[in-house]
């Protein structure tokens, strides 16, 4: 198993999915937890299904290597978002236990399965430590850009810190704005986009 992405910018050549049938499940199933996960409003389960179908396509067309998360007791609604509960180095998966504690058994599921494909663990963020991959972003391959904030904080940071020190040369920390408050937090990734510079 090919792993080690350590850029915002490059080719995707292996990506990690979960389908809105194994996340939101059913109509059903949105309407009891919608409110919970602090939603704006219900989100229509028959529309999702379209709506990611062609988000899926383009994927599959770009992407030779697509793996997707099953279904799982431990996760809800926001599992959909894979990119959240882990970090991907050269030397293996950093898991997150995240800030949003509906989310705190994500990184248990995600982690079961990508060591199920041959992907090793670099580690875990232990609690009082919270980390969310929203607020974790390459600037190269050496350099990593980290909001702190609601859902990222100093002893999340100290800990990643010490599990990557041997493959990360400079930690950018940014103090992420407050914005509408703890249910509607920014992450770094809400403030930031990477683009490439090659054409």
């Amino acid at each position: 198993m090919n792993y080690g992405c350590q850029s915002m910018t490059g080719k995707v050549r292996s990506i990690l999915l979960k389908r809105p049938q194994q996340a939101f499940i059913s109509q059903r199933h949105l309407e009891e937890n919608w409110e919970a996960f602090r939603y704006f409003s219900c989100p229509d389960y028959e529309t999702v299904l379209r709506e990611y179908d062609a988000f899926e396509t383009i994927i599959r067309e770009h992407v030779e290597d697509v793996h997707y998360l099953p279904q799982d007791e431990r996760t809800g609604l926001d599992s959909i978002y894979t990119h959240d509960p882990l970090k991907i180095t050269k030397k293996g998966a950093v898991y997150f236990p995240m800030g949003k504690a509906l989310r705190g058994g994500e990184h248990l599921a995600t982690r079961q399965y990508l060591e199920s494909i041959g992907i090793p663990t670099l580690g875990v963020i232990r609690a009082p430590g919270k980390m969310e991959g929203g607020d974790v972003l390459w600037i190269d391959e050496k350099t990593v850009a980290i909001g702190r904030g609601y859902r990222t904080n100093d002893e999340g940071i100290r800990q990643f810190r010490e599990l990557t020190r041997d493959i990360i040369d400079e930690y950018i920390i940014v103090p992420m704005p407050h914005g509408e408050g703890e249910d509607c937090c920014l992450h770094l990734m809400s403030v930031i986009s990477c683009l490439s510079l090659r054409f």
